[in-house]
């Protein structure tokens, strides 16, 4: 099932996001370390911040009570039509079950019912199976790609789709 983060799940985007960097160091522009750092209200003011509204969300995979999946957007505050998905994330013992698939899917749905008409991310070159995900969803990349802030080895293209 995927859901819309609720207010008061501040902890549950702390774990599942803290997870994702540990288990995927490479697929992020952020760390395990700075993250983990953040104090416990910057947890609550995400769910907070994300759990209504038309300018960002996070949405969750469940598998019954556990999440095992996230992916976040927010509206672009220059180009109010683009949206940018951010901390896409599919927990090892659930990929290719289709997760990844439906995450995108909801998020896409989201953001077109927000007034959103393209949509943006940025995937690492090293990422295969998230490549393969967003290229069979319509993405395409747009031309800009920088270096990953702490995986010299790793690039972070970004990819396009009008919705």
């Amino acid at each position: 099932m995927i859901r819309r983060v609720a207010v008061a799940e501040g902890d549950v985007v702390k774990a599942v996001r803290l997870r994702s960097l540990a288990a995927d160091p490479s697929s992020f522009a952020s760390t395990y370390a700075r993250e983990a750092a953040f104090a416990e209200d910057e947890w609550s003011d995400w769910a907070a911040s994300d759990a209504s509204g038309e300018e960002k969300t996070t949405l969750l995979a469940m598998r019954g009570r556990d999440p095992v999946g996230l992916v976040a957007a927010y509206r672009d505050e220059r180009e109010q039509n683009l949206f940018h998905v951010v901390a896409m994330w599919v927990a090892p013992e659930v990929r290719r079950a289709g997760v990844g698939r439906r995450l995108l899917g909801e998020i896409e749905a989201w953001i077109s019912a927000s007034g959103g008409e393209w949509v943006q991310l940025r995937v690492a070159d090293q990422a295969l199976a998230a490549w393969c995900l967003y290229e069979t969803a319509g993405y395409r990349p747009d031309g800009e790609r920088s270096e990953s802030p702490h995986m010299p080895a790793v690039s972070l293209v970004s990819l396009r789709k009008r919705l």
